[in-house]
């Protein structure tokens, strides 16, 4: 359950918006559901250990700032950045 420290600390800054979570090893990485199944976000294992603190704020932000209904998004890196982008172009 490595997911679970991290998700507590996102959501304790996103104003409690995350409703559950899963561990996907076929993916490698955690799938974030907020509101209901319909809107997720997905964080890549790669991702979440190399930069999870700059994560963390980079996911209380975004969900802050609202997030399309029915939205299935993925965390990304651009150089250096990290995106948040619809999985379907990703």
């Amino acid at each position: 359950m490595i997911y679970g420290a991290f998700i507590r600390e996102v959501n304790k800054g996103a104003e409690d918006a995350i409703v559950a979570y899963d561990s996907d090893s076929h993916r490698q990485g955690c799938l974030i559901y907020l509101g209901d199944v319909e809107k997720t976000i997905f964080v890549p294992f790669k991702i979440f250990t190399s930069c999870r603190s700059e994560l963390v704020a980079f996911l209380q932000t975004q969900i802050l700032g609202g997030l399309p209904d029915k939205a299935k998004l993925i965390v990304g890196m651009n150089d250096g950045t990290l995106t948040l982008q619809n999985e379907a172009n990703a």
